[in-house]
């Protein structure tokens, strides 16, 4: 795979912030919202994916499960475009969404893992071990249509039972170019139970990562840490931070575990990978613990390393969630933070989405 031309790389000094637009989220007392950040009508800025539920008991306010699409206006704000209906005969929430190209096509589609609003007796699909995946491939102008359900296998803690919000708080789905193949691969996690759609041969397969099981695990995101053009699983063990590499030997994957030891982890840590400096590799990092935000610059083209700078107290939220993407169309990557608001006497904890840390 070619090695992208290497840019100028900039000085990163400063975090920016403003809040861009607040979503209403159904089922926002089950876990963090759900929320994807990817360019869908190729106007080169990042626009907003946020996934919905079918109403049920304590969510009554539901409206038909699916997501909600909010496109960028280039201007500081996002504007609520349009819903697409999943159509699926169970009653279900989108509890993780993820964008990306998963059919080579070069415009971004959007994938829901769907769960069952209980989660008992058993997980939505053909057993008790699985869960829906379904895709809906995206037209490049903001339209998508639905076009394909899988099964994956119920990724499950192996040191927990079922038992919700715990599965979903370590759920995750995202989208990434696993083997190198060019393509977008659908890797879904809980913990560090890992299982991925692999888009080229078209096949399910689960990833064994080597963990210590006396520490606390939960695999971030996914991204290219050592910018070889395939993706990697970016995990927390106890207070170190690492990831894991996959290579595959017939068809089977195999996983090189390495530490990044610039960074402190705690639980409620949350991670996004993405190109901030705009060198044309997505391989720097945003690792926020509560209020403290610390961005690190990695050099892994050439060696050079992590360079990490810390900024203090920059949130007035707790944040659920960070992802990366270019909101302002400089060519450089942004971080979008969902947070958890303070509730009212009496009120639970409420999600909002829609705060934006800029940088520059």
């Amino acid at each position: 795979m070619p090695v992208p031309p290497l840019r100028t790389r900039p000085t990163v000094e400063q975090l920016e912030e403003r809040t861009l637009f607040s979503a209403s989220l159904v089922h926002q007392e089950l876990h963090r919202p759900p929320t994807a950040i990817a360019d869908v009508n190729g106007d080169g800025r990042a626009d907003v994916i946020v996934g919905t539920a079918s109403p049920f008991p304590g969510n009554e306010a539901g409206g038909a499960v699916g997501f909600d699409v909010y496109l960028n206006d280039g201007k500081g704000s996002m504007h609520f475009a349009t819903h697409i209906d999943c159509r699926d005969p169970d009653t279900t929430l989108a509890f993780d969404v993820a964008a990306g190209d998963v059919n080579g096509d070069g415009n971004n589609d959007v994938v829901l893992k769907l769960f069952s609003v209980t989660g008992q007796p058993s997980p939505v699909g053909t057993g008790k071990e699985q869960y829906k995946a379904v895709v809906f491939t995206g037209s490049g102008k903001g339209e998508f249509q639905q076009r394909a359900t899988f099964v994956l296998p119920h990724v499950l803690d192996k040191r927990a039972t079922f038992v919700m919000p715990h599965v979903l708080e370590r759920s995750g789905l995202a989208i990434g170019d696993l083997d190198g193949d060019g393509l977008g691969d659908i890797v879904s996690w809980n913990g560090m139970d890992v299982a991925a759609f692999m888009a080229g041969p078209r096949q399910t397969t689960s990833i064994e990562v080597q963990f210590n099981p006396k520490e606390y695990t939960r695999i971030f995101t996914i991204g290219d840490l050592d910018s070889d053009g395939r993706a990697d699983l970016l995990f927390g063990e106890g207070s170190e931070l690492n990831y894991a590499s996959v290579t595959f030997s017939a068809g089977v994957p195999k996983t090189d575990v390495n530490k990044i030891s610039a960074f402190t982890i705690k639980q409620s840590t949350v991670v996004a990978v993405g190109d901030l400096d705009g060198d044309g590799f997505p391989d720097d990092l945003i690792v926020m613990n509560g209020n403290s935000v610390a961005m690190g610059i990695n050099d892994s083209s050439t060696g050079g390393g992590i360079k990490v700078t810390e900024f203090d107290g920059q949130l007035g939220a707790d944040p659920s969630q960070v992802l990366i993407g270019d909101l302002d169309g400089d060519g450089r990557d942004d971080a979008f933070v969902t947070a958890k608001e303070k509730p009212k006497q009496k009120e639970r904890p409420r999600y909002f989405v829609g705060h934006v840390t800029l940088i520059k």
